[in-house]
């Protein structure tokens, strides 16, 4: 092969190298799930609204790291990350009728949860998409259906996200229910998404940790955990994550959001009192991200640090993030129950839970599940 040849192929191999990190770039600049992140302005206020905040990222309350060493012989096998058979899911076309003194609970798989409380609806980190990733038909497929669609939920009163990683906040879910949602309340520099996708700004309120709002009656407060964030390979923790404590006159229930252990749990709970429900993280941990997910054990000492007289796991039986099998986290968490004083309900995903009677939610379906 002549120089002149081979000057060529390299010539033309160059040119389509530099046509294909062209067209990386602009995908990753144009694609609207990817987000979009905070300007220095913002930046600024953030800092003056949250400690977190320092050298332009969010940090956790306790010491972190997002990735550890372990000894290869820990490790999990890669064995029914997903169920082999159906995992049974009630469908819905609407919901039960509920009071303002009633506080009711919708699983949709995952950490999806829908409640109604004060006579409004709650809805928390919505994912109805089949998949959890950025472009919506690869990626992490969902396990089970979810118990109702975007056209059959109900007026969504406030929408509450806890951080922006893709199984937590889905463009094309926020797309399809955006006309429904009256409020939405999101950690610091999660609005910025929000708005290019179209939301209306005057419907987004933003959070720093221990920050409180009312809305009609129903108080929401930010709380701390020990995660991180962020919608691409870089640039993590230029947005706020987040866990909630919602509260009335007849209710308090706490949310985790996703989270590792820390002592943090004490403080909200001597802030805020003692819930009467724990909707917490259970699932998705690994030996080798300890301090941004809890084990079983830990979502147990966290749920006895709160004082809680009920939790309900999530997190879990919605997508395979970590290697654990899909039905460890409850399986897990049920057991080590059995010698506490707390007590875990397991609804099936679209069961509604109304926490009057939630003692009767405490099956082991999930070893009905071949």
């Amino acid at each position: 092969m002549n120089k002149k040849r081979i000057k060529k192929i390299i010539v033309i191999l160059l040119a389509v190298l530099v046509g294909l990190v062209l067209a990386a770039g602009l995908f990753l600049l144009l694609w609207p799930s990817f987000g979009k992140s905070p300007s220095k302005e913002q930046q600024a206020e953030y800092g003056d609204r949250s400690e977190a905040f320092y050298d332009e990222v969010f940090h956790t309350p306790e010491n972190f790291q997002l990735i550890v060493e372990t000894d290869e012989t820990t490790k999990e096998e890669k064995t029914e990350l997903t169920p082999n058979g159906e995992i049974p899911v009630n469908k819905m076309k609407e919901l039960p009728e509920a009071h303002m003194e009633d506080l009711t609970v919708t699983w949709f798989g995952h950490s999806t949860s829908l409640l109604r409380i004060h006579g409004m609806t709650v809805f928390i980190d919505p994912i109805l998409s089949e998949y959890s990733s950025p472009v919506g038909f690869t990626g992490a497929k969902r396990m089970a259906e979810v118990p109702m669609t975007a056209n059959q939920l109900p007026e969504i009163d406030i929408l509450l996200i806890s951080h922006d990683h893709y199984d937590h906040l889905d463009y094309q879910t926020i797309r399809d229910i955006d006309v429904k949602v009256k409020n939405y309340c999101v950690p610091l520099g999660v609005e910025n998404h929000l708005e290019r996708w179209g939301v209306d700004p005057q419907k987004i309120h933003t959070f720093a940790w221990w920050e409180d709002m009312e809305i009609d009656g129903l108080t929401i407060s930010s709380t701390p955990g020990q995660h991180y964030s962020g919608r691409l390979p870089w640039g993590n923790n230029q947005t706020l994550w987040s866990g909630y404590f919602l509260q009335d006159e007849y209710h308090k229930v706490y949310y985790t959001g996703d989270t590792g252990y820390g002592e943090f749990f004490k403080e909200i709970r001597a802030r805020y009192g003692e819930p009467e429900l724990v909707l917490s993280e259970d699932g998705q941990y690994n030996p080798e991200w300890p301090y941004c997910h809890m084990s079983p054990q830990e979502v147990l000492k966290a749920a006895e640090d709160m004082e809680t007289e009920w939790l309900i796991p999530v997190h879990w039986a919605g997508f395979a993030l970590s290697r654990h099998s899909w039905d460890d986290p409850a399986e897990q968490l049920t057991n080590l129950a059995e010698g506490s004083e707390i007590s875990v309900s397991t609804p099936r995903i679209g069961e509604t839970v109304n926490f009057s009677d939630i003692n009767h939610y405490q099956e082991k379906w999930w070893r009905e599940v071949k």
